[in-house]
């Protein structure tokens, strides 16, 4: 159920701070509020596949791990490691783009930011509803399962 609703979350995410940044930062004056949704609808098509992407590669490794060690890592990790790994690499290549020969440009940097704040909340989105729908209690929905130790002999 994680590995499908946490894609969701996140183009959902993505959706909304794409949509929120264009109205409040960029305020296009061409643009009006039908474009602006068209526009954030598409964004969080592509927030989708790349979550479903990072989810599939990250949540698999995540799960195997808490599996080979038994420990679930805590909320701020998972969201650590969303961070770094689905967030990270997108606003590098945008601030890559600021960068030019002649020394740091900022002008237009609204426009540079947008694929970054539209991901950042894709990654947190995702790897918070992965995190509450897949690992929060797993341990102690096993020792349930489980049952009680047995006493020693």
């Amino acid at each position: 159920m994680a590995f499908t609703l946490a894609p969701i979350a996140g183009a959902i995410g993505a959706f909304a701070a794409h949509a929120l940044w264009c109205i409040v930062v960029l305020r296009p004056p061409d643009a009006g509020i039908g474009d602006v949704i068209l526009l954030s609808v598409l964004i969080g098509c592509y927030a989708l596949i790349m979550a479903a992407v990072f989810t599939a590669v990250v949540g698999a490794l995540c799960v195997a791990w808490v599996r080979m060690t038994g420990k679930v890592p805590t909320r701020s990790t998972a969201i650590a490691v969303g961070l770094l790994t689905g967030f990270l690499p997108i606003a590098a290549c945008a601030v890559s783009g600021l960068r030019t020969s002649s020394g740091w440009n900022f002008e237009g940097m609204g426009d540079e930011l947008t694929m970054p704040v539209a991901f950042l909340a894709a990654s947190v989105a995702s790897s918070w509803s992965f995190w509450v729908l897949g690992l929060k209690g797993r341990t102690q929905r096993s020792a349930q399962i489980e049952g009680p130790p047995a006493p020693p002999p």
